[in-house]
């Protein structure tokens, strides 16, 4: 049977989309084991009481939707940490915990984690956002001093922000993480600061994105949180700072906008298992 030109031409577009979709989906979303939900080994404690999380009344139809992924041994009396990732934006909350693959580290760890769906950047998105720890407090048992904020590209730039706009506020978060995210100096300088932080920052070296973005925010976070000085970057790519309310780490590495970098993985999840606010 014949073919058209047209229909040739167009036959030869769609397998080469499909290619390109197939090598990214093989480079950058994760499946099989790192979505399983792990076994965590509870310690020994009494009976935990768990309430609401405190802070504004929160309407039904203001938060993006979101799906939380617990320990498989789940246990309804236990007050866990909570890591709330925001998604990259155009990303669902599903397609977000295949990129990153965290599920089964975080909760062998002991951590609640709520992917969260995107939404178009806004002052109303951003309040959004910041009730997500709330809502999911009505339905599982959540450590309300020993929550994570997170997300890739403008999932961590939502990160900052919403812990930048909370910054007074006694709900604010014990930790934020951030890979590839669109802020600067900038604009954390345009935010009150947050009493204290523990800040975790990633970004790549060939990001054309947003390029030199990830130094940018270290050094509003360094003044914002009162660092005094930064360690040479280690053969890792890690800068470490000293004296901040809180700690401060920034690591770049060699690639593009997409990639969340491996290391983040058990850097992230160690995060969101020990930060406790005061």
């Amino acid at each position: 049977m014949r073919i058209s030109r047209d229909a040739a031409v167009w036959a030869g577009f769609t397998a080469v989309f499909v290619a390109v979709l197939a090598a990214l989906v093989a480079r950058h979303l994760h499946f099989g084991a790192a979505l399983n939900q792990a076994v965590f080994d509870y310690p020994a404690h009494p009976p935990a009481t768990c309430a609401p999380l405190p802070g504004k009344p929160e309407p039904d139809d203001v938060v993006p939707r979101y799906r939380v992924r617990a320990p498989a041994n789940y246990d309804p009396g236990y007050r866990h940490p909570l890591l709330v990732v925001f998604s990259p934006a155009g990303f669902t909350a599903a397609l977000s915990e295949r990129h990153l693959g965290l599920t089964r580290a975080a909760t062998a760890a002991g951590l609640l984690v709520a992917y969260v769906d995107s939404m178009p950047l806004s002052l109303a998105a951003i309040d959004a956002f910041a009730r997500v720890p709330q809502r999911v407090a009505r339905q599982w048992c959540v450590h309300p001093a020993r929550i994570t904020l997170a997300g890739h590209s403008d999932g961590g730039t939502i990160a900052q922000v919403v812990a930048l706009s909370g910054a007074q506020d006694g709900d604010r978060p014990a930790a934020i993480a951030a890979s590839a995210a669109g802020i600067l100096a900038t604009d954390i300088r345009a935010h009150d600061c947050p009493l204290a932080l523990d800040v975790r920052l990633w970004h790549g070296a060939d990001d054309g994105h947003f390029p030199g973005y990830g130094a940018s925010a270290t050094a509003g976070w360094a003044h914002c949180l009162g660092c005094s000085a930064a360690q040479p970057m280690e053969a890792g790519g890690c800068i470490r700072y000293a004296g901040c309310r809180g700690s401060l780490e920034y690591c770049e590495h060699g690639g593009g906008h997409l990639r969340w970098p491996p290391q983040a993985t058990t850097a992230l999840v160690s995060l969101a298992a020990s930060a406790r606010r005061d």
